[in-house]
């Protein structure tokens, strides 16, 4: 009797272990998950610091300047910098779509970098490079999400008596949908 009773007790012991061993587990899976959400974040950040530090070198600059109202402005060389910088750009907007499909980016920062891809597309330059080619670089589904966005068509530019200033509103935004 007294052997049957202190196997009970060791049953129901080793039962609340395993209990508190699986809540151990899911709370180290959670942080974990947590974790990586914040290191993709991070490589993100990174990536989008790189572009816009490359387009602060002049030369880049001028090129995409000159290649945004056509881009028949730009040389053979110059037309090389200027869709690889799209391209970049438009690899980092699919780069969002898929971390925020996966639950890695909020919604928020996800329309927001959604926007500024389509609104990129608006530019004549870069639209003439995608319809000849350049979307192909990406995947079809993004492409067609891409393209069924609205565009926030307020268009920012360097005024020299006024600096920074647009064209239009912000704030008439038709959401993203998947």
């Amino acid at each position: 009797m007294n052997f049957a009773k202190a196997n009970h007790w060791l049953v129901l012991i080793a039962n609340f272990a395993v209990i508190a061993g699986i809540v151990f587990l899911a709370v180290e899976l959670r942080q974990n998950t947590k974790q990586l959400e914040l290191q993709s974040y991070q490589s993100w950040v990174a990536a989008n610091t790189a572009l816009n530090i490359a387009i602060s070198d002049p030369l880049l600059s001028a090129i995409v300047s000159q290649g945004h109202a056509n881009s028949a402005n730009l040389t053979s060389e110059t037309s090389i910098a200027y869709a690889m910088f799209h391209m970049s750009m438009l690899q980092m907007a699919q780069s969002t779509h898929y971390l925020y499909r996966e639950g890695s980016l909020d919604k928020e920062l996800w329309e927001s970098e959604m926007y500024r891809a389509a609104g990129i597309l608006s530019i004549p330059g870069v639209r003439q490079w995608w319809d000849a080619g350049g979307k192909t670089q990406l995947t079809p589904s993004f492409v067609k999400f891409l393209e069924s966005i609205e565009p926030d068509v307020t268009i920012w530019y360097w005024d020299e008596d006024r600096g920074y200033t647009s064209d239009g509103d912000f704030g008439h935004r038709k959401e993203p949908t998947e």
